[in-house]
């Protein structure tokens, strides 16, 4: 009796071994599938990033355009309140110092904002890959053919567990080879 308990034991640990299997498979494949989900998403939380990048920029270059141009309003009042003409000389150069300066500053508020788009998009090109990669390794990913494996690696085992509980209650002594003609007339 002790035999067939274990074979049947060792048949159960095999069936619970392939259903561990199958598990494990199935709770790895779910999670690539949800960790890709989430790359996808973080992709397009910095397109949206990038996007407002973009217009946070586009206010900015506003406002030093409106700024410089206030500034330009006070230097004319103040040279005309001195009684000098801003068409020549060196109010000409205030103002026209003013003006590129001021454009200076616009552009350097509009390239900012574009080099912080270009990055934010860069991470969601790179989340997007990382997104593929992990679709790709969900997909590679098979929890039949895990149990399948598990099957087949634990069935020698069982095998063997079987023919020694078939030839328990013979008194035979000689041990079973596959190679040697003598001894193999079990079967």
């Amino acid at each position: 009796m002790g035999a067939e308990a274990l074979f049947g034991a060792q048949v159960l640990g095999s069936v619970m071994g392939a259903g561990g299997a199958y598990s494990s498979a199935a709770g790895a494949k779910a999670g690539y599938k949800a960790q890709a989900a989430i790359a996808r998403n973080n992709a397009k939380y910095m397109e949206w990033e990038a996007q407002d990048a973009l217009v946070r920029g586009q206010r900015a270059e506003q406002r030093v355009r409106a700024n410089t141009t206030a500034l330009k309003s006070r230097q004319q009042a103040m040279l005309a309140a001195r009684g000098l003409d801003a068409g020549y000389g060196s109010a000409l150069s205030i103002l026209t110092d003013t003006d590129f300066m001021g454009e200076m500053d616009a552009l350097t508020e509009r390239g900012n904002a574009a080099r912080e788009a270009w990055a934010k998009r860069e991470q969601a090109r790179g989340a997007l890959a990382d997104a593929a990669n992990l679709r790709q390794a969900a997909s590679e990913i098979s929890p039949f053919r895990a149990a399948a494996t598990s099957l087949i690696t634990s069935a020698p085992a069982v095998a063997s567990s079987w023919s020694g509980t078939k030839w328990a209650g013979e008194t035979k002594t000689t041990s079973w080879n596959p190679y040697s003609p003598i001894g193999n007339d079990r079967w």
